[in-house]
């Protein structure tokens, strides 16, 4: 299971939404510090902060601290889909119409094409993904009550 700290901002009965405390990139914090430079480009191109919402098993309030725990082959399984399909999807579309025209403006229309192909089947396949979700594969813990201390399964809403 990965995990990830967070803070709940907002608490109602449907819904949690929840502020991710940051650790690896972005958490070496300041621009002036001696990190890997992702800071540098964070202050050049801004950093949106990472604000979820999900369904709200009961028992949490505002500014609670918890833990989110997410299932590693459903994290593997979605970003090959982010990352993967859209790519191959392009360079599918490159040969077919390469094959087919033998242009090089053809082939580069076919690029765009194809990797907006890729990108809207990648989050079609995602959503299903998302749906499919079992009680296991995303939970979250509160940390702050030691009373409350097991794993509550959530959605993404």
């Amino acid at each position: 299971m990965l995990s990830q700290n967070a803070i709940i901002t907002g608490s109602t009965d449907d819904y949690l939404e929840l502020k991710f405390i940051e650790s690896g990139c972005h958490s070496c914090g300041v621009v002036g510090s001696r990190g890997c430079g992702v800071a540098h480009l964070s202050a050049l191109f801004g950093h949106k902060e990472k604000i979820l919402r999900f369904t709200n098993p009961g028992g949490y309030q505002a500014n609670d601290q918890v833990e989110v725990l997410l299932s590693e082959t459903i994290f593997l399984r979605s970003t090959l889909i982010q990352y993967l399909l859209p790519l191959i999807c392009m360079v599918l579309f490159i040969a077919a119409f390469d094959v087919l025209y033998g242009q090089l403006a053809l082939s580069l229309l076919a690029a765009m094409a194809g990797l907006y192909s890729g990108v809207q089947l990648a989050m079609y396949l995602l959503k299903r993904i998302q749906r499919q979700f079992s009680a296991s594969d995303l939970c979250i813990r509160n940390l702050d009550r030691s009373t409350a201390s097991g794993m509550h399964p959530v959605k993404v809403i």
